[in-house]
């Protein structure tokens, strides 16, 4: 919105929130964009507690409902880039994977056998994972875990979080420096 393109974050927040509310009181469900808006402004507002509970929130949401692979995508790509500006390096490579196994699920989900047999070629995952961990310094984390992405990328939508995430952190530190 206007607001937020002029800086006025706050105005921003305030204007979401009124859009939230009505779609809220009516059962309207947003598009992915006009839902994201919200959360986003609170972040730019430095309202970061509210943001991220907002943020948790339409992913419960839109994980339970199942119909909305890329909105979900689009929600832990919008994670990784809030983790990513906190310098939580870690969380936000997981996030960044999140969203890209979620577009993987969607190709799947439509037909789009081709493209998603893509997103799952080794080669992809590679690349996927040195993008992160390059920022981490830590490079030497790739094989496992492109390992850990390949096993998992195939059980979208049903996929085993608590698992997932803590075979990355055994793989990942989260301090981003390799050892010598």
């Amino acid at each position: 919105n206007e607001e937020y393109k002029n800086k006025n974050y706050e105005k921003a927040v305030i204007l979401a929130k009124k859009a939230k509310e009505i779609s809220d009181s009516t059962d309207i469900y947003p598009n992915i964009t006009e839902a994201l808006k919200l959360p986003m402004y609170l972040q730019k507002s430095k309202r970061f507690e509210e943001s991220w509970r907002l943020y948790n929130e339409l992913l419960e949401e839109r994980v339970a409902d199942e119909s909305d692979f890329l909105g979900i995508s689009k929600i832990y790509e919008k994670i990784r880039i809030y983790l990513q500006s906190e310098k939580k390096l870690r969380e936000a490579m997981i996030n960044g994977i999140y969203s890209y196994m979620w577009d993987a699920a969607e190709l799947k989900r439509t037909g789009n056998m081709a493209q998603y047999n893509k997103y799952t070629l080794k080669v992809e995952i590679i690349k996927l994972a040195e993008s992160f961990l390059k920022k981490m310094k830590q490079e030497s984390a790739k094989e496992k875990v492109v390992e850990i992405v390949s096993k998992y990328i195939v059980t979208l939508p049903k996929i085993d979080r608590e698992s997932f995430e803590r075979e990355i952190k055994e793989s990942v530190r989260e301090d981003g420096i390799e050892e010598e």
